[in-house]
Order: C-alpha cells, then sequence, then structure tokens
C-alpha cells in the first residue's frame, strides 16, 4: 500500500511537472526520422510475401483418350535421359508440334525437344523382311512375295533406307543384309531363288533373331540414336512352330525391350491350329506397336503400299528427362497433345518401356544466370535439372560482410529456374551469391561447377541514415532514456523549489504560486464568539473575531460565513460547529484536505482552544 502511494505521488508529480514545463515554453522535439524514406521497409516485420499462384491455362481441357483407330504410339526407344517416340495421328487436321505435344515418365514431365513428321526428318527405315518358306504357305501367295520384295526398292526405298532378308522355316537365315538402294540389284539375285519348301515355320525364333541382330546395330550408335528407324515386317500364313508360351512371350518381350514395330502381311487361313497362331502372332505385332493386313495373292502390291505409305505418315518426338538413372524395370509412358481451339487433351494409350541404357553424365550443372525480380526477389537459372534447389538452407546470399536473410525457395524443375524470396531489401550494389549441396539429377550425382557467382543488381541506393539507425539503434535509445532521466530530475527540483504541488479545481499548480490576496469577514451578530488567527508561513497575517450561532463555514467562495480569497482553499472547505459546550471542526470533503494539529482529517474533530486548522495555504488558530 505505502509502495503504491509513493508510486502514485511520484507519477503525479512527473505529469504535473510535464505540464509545468510545457506551459512555460519547454518543450521536448520527437524525431521522427523525416530525412528517411517511409517506403524503403527498415525491419523484416514490415515486408509481406505474396505468392502468386501459378496454373497451367489447359489443365481445365477435357481429355479424350486415343483408340488404335485414331492414332497409336509404334516404338520406343530410351537412352536416358533421352527419349524418342514413334507415333501416328490418323487426323491430319491436327497440328501436331513441341508446343501442344507433352509426354510424361512415371508421371513426371519430360522436356519436349522436338515434333517433326516423317517428311521433315533426315531418316531412313531399315526394312526386315521375314519371309515364310515352309509348306504351309500356298504357291501363288509366295511367289507374290518374291515378287513384291524385288520390285519393292525401285517402288518405295529412298537413298537413306536399307533392306534386310531372312528366311522363316526350319532355320532361321539372313540372305540380304542391309542392302542399300545403289546395291537392289542384290535383292532379286537371292530372293528369286527362294522355294517354300521347309517342313516348319519357327516364327518367334525368327523374331528373337531379327531383334537381337537390331540391338547388335544400335549399339553401335552408342550414346546416340540410330540414323534410321527399325521396322519388322513378316509375310507369312500366321503358322508358328514355335514352342507355344515361352517363345512367344519371349518374342513379344524382346520387341518391347528393344522398342521394335512388328507388322505382319498375312496370308487368310480358316483352320484351327493356324487360326490359334495368327492370332497370338496378331496379339504380339499390336503389343509392339506394329499392326497386321492380310492379303492375296493379286492385292498383296495393293496392301504392301497401303503399309508403307502409312509408315511414311509416322511422327517423331524427342524429350528429354530430368534423370540419366537406367534400370531394367518396365517404366510407363504416356503422351499426348493439345487442341487449344477445342480445348481437349488428345491422350494416347500408355506404352511400357525399359530403361537399360544411358549416356552417362560427365557435365557438371552450372549456374547459368543470376537475375534481380524486384527488391526481394531473384531468380537463379541452371544450366540442366538439379536436386536440393528447392532448400532455403542452399543459398548464401551476402553483401560486403553482411549475409542476407532468405526467406522462401521455389523451383521450376521443367525450366531449371529457382526464385528465391530474401527478408532484406537487396539494394543496388555488388553480391555474392553461394549454393551448396546442389547436385543434377544424374547417377552420378555431379555437384554445381560454379557453386559462387558475384554479381551486380540495379535499383534502390542503400541509405546510410538505415544504415545507421540498424548499426546503433541501442545508441539511439540510451539516450532517449538519458534525457527522460534529465527531465525527471528538472521536473523533482523545480517541484521542491515551489513547495510542491497541489490541485486545484483539478488542476496541478505549484504551491508557490499561490497566496492569500485578500480575507472578506462575514460575522454572525448571535451566537458564541471565537477568534481565529490567519498565519501564512511564520507570520501571523489577520485576526478574525466572530461569532458561532450553531456553524460557520469558511472557504473561498463569498458564500460562505468567512470567506477567505486563498486560491488553494476549496469553495466551502470546512466548518466550525457549536453545540452550546463546545467548538467542532468538519472538513466539508475538499480535495486538498483539512489538517487539525498537522492530521489529515477523516470526520468531524473537537477543538480545544489553540488548535491549528491548516487549510489551503493557511494555518488558522482558534481560541475563546
Amino acid at each position: 500500500m505505502i509502495f503504491r502511494k509513493i508510486k502514485t505521488k511520484i507519477l503525479m508529480s512527473f505529469m504535473a511537472g510535464c505540464i509545468l514545463l510545457s506551459g512555460n515554453n519547454a518543450h521536448a522535439e520527437v524525431i521522427t526520422g523525416s530525412d528517411a524514406h517511409p517506403e524503403e521497409p527498415t525491419t523484416s516485420e514490415e515486408i509481406v510475401y505474396q505468392e502468386e499462384e501459378i496454373t497451367n491455362p489447359r489443365d481445365d481441357y477435357n481429355t479424350v483418350s486415343l483408340d488404335e483407330e485414331d492414332g497409336r504410339i509404334e516404338q520406343l526407344q530410351a537412352i536416358m535421359p533421352n527419349v524418342r517416340a514413334y507415333f501416328y495421328m490418323n487426323d491430319s487436321s491436327y497440328s501436331l508440334d513441341a508446343e501442344n505435344v507433352v509426354a510424361t515418365l512415371d508421371g513426371k514431365t519430360l522436356k519436349t525437344s522436338y515434333v517433326k513428321n516423317w517428311a521433315q526428318t533426315d531418316m531412313g527405315i531399315n526394312y526386315f523382311f521375314l519371309v515364310d518358306i515352309s509348306t504351309s504357305m500356298d504357291s501363288d501367295s509366295f511367289e507374290a512375295v518374291k515378287e513384291e520384295i524385288i520390285t519393292f526398292a525401285n517402288k518405295h526405298m529412298t537413298d537413306k533406307d536399307t533392306i534386310t532378308v531372312y528366311t522363316v522355316g526350319d532355320i532361321t537365315e539372313c540372305i540380304v543384309d542391309s542392302v542399300t538402294y545403289e546395291d537392289k540389284d542384290i535383292i532379286e539375285e537371292f530372293v528369286s531363288e527362294l522355294q517354300c519348301d521347309n517342313n516348319n515355320t519357327y516364327l518367334d525364333d525368327a523374331i528373337l533373331q531379327v531383334v537381337k541382330d537390331i540391338k547388335k546395330e544400335r549399339e553401335t550408335f552408342g550414346e546416340e540414336f540410330p540414323n534410321n528407324r527399325d521396322v519388322v515386317i513378316a509375310f507369312t500364313d500366321g503358322v508358328n512352330e514355335s514352342l507355344m508360351g515361352t517363345s512367344s512371350s519371349e518374342a513379344e518381350n524382346a520387341l518391347y525391350d528393344e522398342g521394335v514395330a512388328l507388322y505382319g502381311l498375312l496370308v487368310p487361313n480358316d483352320s484351327y491350329s493356324q487360326a490359334e497362331s495368327t492370332q497370338k502372332f496378331e496379339e504380339i505385332s499390336r503389343a509392339s506397336g506394329g499392326d497386321i493386313l492380310y492379303f492375296e495373292s493379286d492385292d498383296l502390291a495393293e496392301q504392301l503400299d497401303l503399309l508403307v505409305d502409312d509408315l511414311n505418315s509416322v511422327y517423331v518426338a524427342e524429350f528429354v528427362s530430368d534423370s540419366n538413372t537406367k534400370d531394367y524395370n518396365s517404366h510407363t509412358f504416356s503422351m499426348g497433345f493439345y487442341v487449344d481451339d477445342v480445348e481437349k487433351y488428345y491422350e494416347y494409350k500408355p506404352y511400357s518401356v525399359k530403361l537399360t541404357r544411358n549416356i552417362k553424365d560427365t557435365v557438371n550443372p552450372q549456374i547459368t544466370e543470376i537475375a534481380k525480380v524486384n527488391d526481394n526477389t531473384i531468380e537463379i537459372k541452371f544450366s540442366e535439372q538439379v536436386v536440393g534447389a528447392d532448400n532455403v538452407s542452399a543459398y548464401i546470399i551476402s553483401k560486403e560482410d553482411t549475409n542476407i536473410i532468405v526467406a522462401n525457395v521455389s523451383y521450376d524443375a521443367l525450366n531449371y529456374v529457382a526464385t528465391v524470396s530474401t527478408t532484406d531489401v537487396l539494394y543496388k550494389g555488388h553480391y555474392i551469391v553461394t549454393i551448396e549441396n546442389v547436385t543434377d539429377n544424374s547417377m552420378e550425382k555431379n555437384i554445381l561447377d560454379n557453386n559462387s557467382m558475384e554479381v551486380d543488381f540495379d535499383g534502390r541506393e542503400y541509405k546510410e541514415k538505415i544504415n545507421f539507425l540498424e548499426r546503433f539503434w541501442w545508441l539511439i535509445l540510451l539516450a532517449f532514456v538519458l534525457i527522460i532521466v534529465i527531465i525527471l530530475i528538472i521536473v523533482l527540483h523545480v517541484i521542491k523549489k515551489n513547495k510542491g504541488v497541489v490541485v486545484i479545481d483539478d488542476k496541478a499548480v505549484l504551491a508557490s504560486k499561490t497566496d492569500v490576496k485578500q480575507h472578506v469577514i462575514i460575522e454572525q451578530e448571535k451566537g458564541q464568539p471565537i477568534t481565529l488567527y490567519l498565519h501564512s508561513g511564520e507570520k501571523m497575517i489577520k485576526k478574525i473575531e466572530t461569532k458561532v450561532n450553531g456553524s460557520i463555514i469558511i472557504g473561498r467562495s463569498d458564500l460562505c460565513d468567512i470567506y477567505i480569497d486563498d486560491a488553494m482553499m476549496s469553495r466551502q472547505h470546512f466548518a466550525i460547529e457549536f453545540d452550546g459546550e463546545s467548538f467542532y471542526v468538519q472538513d466539508l470533503d475538499t480535495t486538498n484536505g483539512t489538517v487539525l494539529n498537522g492530521v489529515k482529517m477523516k470526520h468531524k474533530r473537537r477543538l480545544e482552544a489553540g488548535d491549528k486548522i491548516t487549510a489551503g495555504s493557511l494555518d488558522i488558530v482558534v481560541r475563546w
């Protein structure tokens, strides 16, 4: 309780002192930093980040699944991170290019390098003909096959194409190997001598053999895709004496693993056994991305023309993955294209691929560009897909000896761009950007080759005043506290010198500023006599003789029985009563109170001759 009173008194004294000082034209100037630039944030709390939501305008397109009549993926080759697809779109009204053709590998988006129709490429076709020379082939059909293979070069070959011919019977034999257009006469020399006199047709074995040879040829290209596209065309009646099941599965898997399309030109055969093996052959062909056509001896040329036209309508697209990882597991390749006019996405049937080959990554990723986007954001572009670029801890940005706080990082994996937001403003000047623990996405995990770069940013100049506030805030705070202490000392000194502070009519007034200007006495004619001696300090200034008839009121108001013009008195300060035997004094709920003999009164007290009543600035001695 005592502490609370002391605290309240000090607070009131301090406030009163400030008021008095302000009344005497004393004031303190508050520095608001008008010379600073309010638009420049000086604390991290003033910076509000608003992340822009990135949306794909094609996200709302309707998806349409394509069936094989509309289009299909013919074959797929992968030398990771590169993937090449051969595919068809039978509706020529659609325009396909790198802008609207997209692909994913196991759900991860691939970057489209190019999309071309066959005429735009510089590629040829390696034709691999499988000729059934078993006795199950009727002679007319067999002769038609020989004739069309011999004339094929003149009708369909280009200077980039090659033809390889295998006979399929009791054994598989390559009789013509990679003949070009210039050497096409060799084809007639060997094919014209063929006879359909073998007892068996080991078709699955022949498929395995041709795929094996194709794979061997492709390996000579090393880490590049072959110059030509490989297409296997089998002329057969569908009879297959290979071990059903195991060999058929091996043939299908071989085509799938190497990404080779198998086409069949079949002679119709109504026998049950032949129909069963023909059905299996059709399944293998279509699973490889190829197709089946049936021919009679008199329309083989027409069917072969249709097939070649179809082969020449293919599209070629190459995509790049973010990784060169290889394995022997099956992976799902999905591809489609957008048509903006109708807001649709046409999706091909997914294609399975094995990633058995890759290009060894011997190149370290690079930082190709660092650009300032705004006062708190920079973009860092990498030369390739990287891992770890989305971690805040990976980035160290410094200017001179000061590190800039990195607040947020986002990474665009498709465009290899990291967007880095900082808490501090990136003023104009020279910076060092260091990136740690970031590698490429290859099997080799190559680290950044230039992980630290020096860059110069344009923009707003750095203000030294802001720098002074940031560095010496504690000095400013100390000066402010010192000023407050000095003011407090001055206030207390003024209060002490002026004999304290009193409150008059709810206003703080220095005690020395109050005095008794005059004393007006309204005396009662009847009552018990009493004498009042008024003292100001050590000096008696007035003697008042009056009579008390019941009671009298003393105060500053001219309505009182005794009117004393004392600024420190209340309008009606105290009353003196006489009950016929004794005098009493009563405080009238004044602001500063009434004191009897040095004790502040809380209730009516009996007076004794010689008692001293203190009211306002006066001491009043009563006698009778």
